[in-house]
This record gives C-alpha cells, sequence and structure tokens, in this order.
C-alpha cells in the first residue's frame, strides 16, 4: 500500500494445530517485501495460512527498506532493512534465520497453491539425491499459463540444467522448493537485479540433480507496479542474462563441462 496511513496486516495464522514440539520446520518460506508494493501483502500471507494446513512452515518477511507504514505480523519472523537493496540482497538477509529442510521463496504479491506445495515437497522426499524441485505457474485471477508451463515429470543430472538454456526457459525459475543447504552452499541468490532466481537455480543444478514437477506451486500475479512491467525491464534481464552465463561457464570450465549460451525457442 502506497498511502501511510495504512497498515499493512500480516496474518498467517496455523490453523491445523499446534507445532511445538518440532525439532524443525518443514518448509521456510522467504518472502521480501518493497514498502512502496506492499498492496498486495495480505492475500499472500492468507495462502501462507492455508498452506500451514498441510506443512510446518516458517515464514521469515524481509521489508526490503524504511517504511513509515506500521506492520502488524501474526507467525511470520520480520526483518527491516534500512535501505532499498533488492530481492536478491533481502532474501539473502533471512538466509541465516532459516531452520527448515526446505525452503522456497515467495514474492509479496504472489499467491501459495497449498497442494501443489505439498506435491512438491513429496516428490523431494521420494528423491532424496534432488536436490530442487520446479513446478508450475499459473497467473493469479486468469488462471492462464505462464510461457514456461510444464505437462510432464523429468528428472535432471547434475549439471545437465544449463545445457538446457533456452529463452524462456524450460521450467519456471521462480517456482523452485530447494533443499535448504543447496541454497546456502550456493551462497543464496546472485546479486543481480533482474533473473536473480534463474541465477541461483542454474549455480544450484550444477552440482545436485533435480526435478520437474507438474503441479502448479504459484499464482502469479501482475500487476503495473512490478519491476518485470517497467520499460527498463527487457534491458536489465538481457544484462543479467550474460552475467549469468559468464559465472555458470566459468563454474562448467573448473568442472571439465562445455560452455552453454542461451538461445531463443
Amino acid at each position: 500500500m502506497r498511502t501511510q496511513n495504512h497498515t499493512v496486516r500480516v496474518r498467517a495464522t496455523d490453523t491445523s494445530g499446534s507445532t511445538e514440539g518440532d525439532p524443525m520446520h518443514k518448509l521456510a518460506i522467504i518472502t521480501a517485501v518493497a514498502p512502496d508494493r506492499a498492496d498486495h501483502l495480505h492475500e499472500t500471507a492468507q495462502s501462507v495460512a492455508q498452506t500451514r494446513n498441510h506443512l510446518n512452515i516458517q515464514w521469515i518477511v524481509v521489508w526490503d527498506g524504511v517504511s513509515t507504514q506500521p506492520v502488524e505480523h501474526a507467525d511470520a519472523q520480520l526483518t527491516t532493512g534500512k535501505l532499498c537493496s533488492g530481492a536478491s540482497v533481502a532474501r539473502n538477509t533471512a538466509l541465516p534465520t532459516v531452520e527448515a529442510e526446505y525452503l522456497l521463496k515467495l514474492d509479496a504479491d504472489d499467491v501459495l497453491n497449498p497442494e501443489g506445495v505439498a506435491a512438491t515437497i513429496h516428490q523431494l522426499e521420494k528423491n532424496p539425491d534432488a536436490g530442487w524441485a520446479a513446478a508450475n505457474m499459473l497467473i493469479h485471477g486468469t488462471g492462464e499459463r505462464t510461457e514456461h508451463w510444464a505437462n510432464t515429470p523429468e528428472t535432471y543430472p547434475e549439471g545437465a540444467l544449463a545445457g538446457l538454456w533456452t529463452v524462456p526457459f524450460p521450467l519456471h525459475p521462480g517456482a523452485v522448493i530447494y533443499r535448504t543447504d543447496r541454497v546456502l552452499q550456493a551462497a543464496g541468490w546472485p546479486a543481480l537485479n533482474s533473473a536473480e532466481n534463474l541465477g541461483l537455480l542454474l549455480h544450484v543444478a550444477e552440482d545436485t540433480q533435480g526435478l520437474r514437477v507438474p503441479d502448479v506451486l504459484v499464482y502469479h500475479r501482475q500487476w503495473d507496479a512490478q519491476e518485470s512491467q517497467q520499460e527498463y525491464a527487457p534491458q536489465r534481464e538481457e544484462q543479467a542474462l550474460k552475467t549469468i552465463r559468464a559465472t555458470i561457464n566459468a563454474r562448467r570450465g573448473r568442472t571439465g563441462r562445455e560452455p552453454v549460451y542461451f538461445r531463443a525457442r
């Protein structure tokens, strides 16, 4: 909400009963919130609450920048930054506080599909060698499929995903659940102002196999205030892809793998 006299209420109360005594949460969700783009955070919180009916969740909300808005929150860890450092830095700030086996980033304007979250984690538990699992996104409000839609499950061996790099990508890099230790080993999200989710996924996939799951994980909202809707977005993405390609190829070179180049389908 952009007006300073509004309160953003982040209420994600667990309706499934107490989880006291559990040694670790099953899933940590990190949500970075820009102060001027919190319009839909209440819907995000509602979807987290619904997902708690299926899983023991740790929800970490990172306020990326100083806000004059008071924030009421329940069942969420709140971290407030003093600078608008961007989504990657905000999410990485939360990593030391993660206490869960699995990790998911959730944008502050998107909505979780509880059944899809449970199904994706189920596949990871069935495949202990997999370090990540990517699922599908639908457009919030319309139900339209994104360009990354996948109808069939798939397993990607270690180091194989980068070789399949196309634009658009064959799976959605923004709808991925990771094993937390894999994200930590990759040092978190790269310091990019675009395509940071793709960068993280490709680096993690160099060291571990992964899965594609044909379930809907997230409903993605499209609205005017998004970074991806701004005039400068294509230029930022182009530069980010060049950086990702350079870093991935440097990594592949050290392991004797062939360099990769993204291409249009």
